[in-house]
């Protein structure tokens, strides 16, 4: 589990995640990140690792799927169809391949495509998919597709809302779901 490609900004390594093995990424450890000095020597996770502690906090799983091709999202699935989730997950991802395979896999999960920019074309995607819309808050048109979006049944979510006045705009145009780096007052 890892956002970035490399492992340069977080972790005492370099190298890109793909081309590491997780031997390799478990000899380096995370040493960059908010309150990274309260868990000296921590590791990277696995997918089952970071399930474990959703679980433990009866927290919801959001995850990202970051690389790897279409064919590989029934591993993703199969490592999430072998347990039973109190708050079922949420899988999101830019890439269009991904998230049509997973929806072919699976009909149910929620699943959002994330885009930088709301556009007829992404509001057709989602459509098509049965998948809500992560959007960048920091776009002005996309303020303007909000209401379309909804209108044709799609759930709306935005990231990296780090503002009070940003949070209460989204929150007015009702959307559902806003992630930020911090808790707001």
């Amino acid at each position: 589990m890892i956002h970035d490609d490399t492992v340069d900004r977080t972790m005492s390594g370099t190298g890109e995640v793909s081309n590491l093995t997780y031997s390799e990424l478990l000899e380096m450890t995370i040493d960059e990140g908010n309150g990274i000095e309260n868990y000296p020597a921590l590791k990277i996770s696995t997918l089952d690792e970071a399930l474990d502690i959703c679980e433990k906090y009866s927290m919801r799983a959001m995850i990202e799927i970051k690389g790897g091709e279409p064919e590989d999202m029934k591993g993703v699935l199969d490592i999430l169809g072998k347990r039973e989730f109190e708050k079922e997950p949420l899988i999101i991802d830019f890439n269009e391949d991904r998230v049509s395979a997973l929806r072919e896999l699976d009909k149910e999960i929620e699943i959002w495509y994330l885009v930088n920019k709301i556009e007829d074309d992404t509001i057709e995607f989602a459509k098509e998919n049965k998948t809500g819309i992560g959007f960048n808050f920091g776009i002005p048109k996309n303020y303007f597709r909000i209401k379309e979006a909804q209108s044709e049944g799609i759930t709306l979510a935005s990231w990296t809302v780090d503002f009070l006045p940003v949070l209460d705009i989204l929150v007015a145009l009702d959307v559902k779901y806003i992630t930020t780096n911090r808790i707001l007052p």
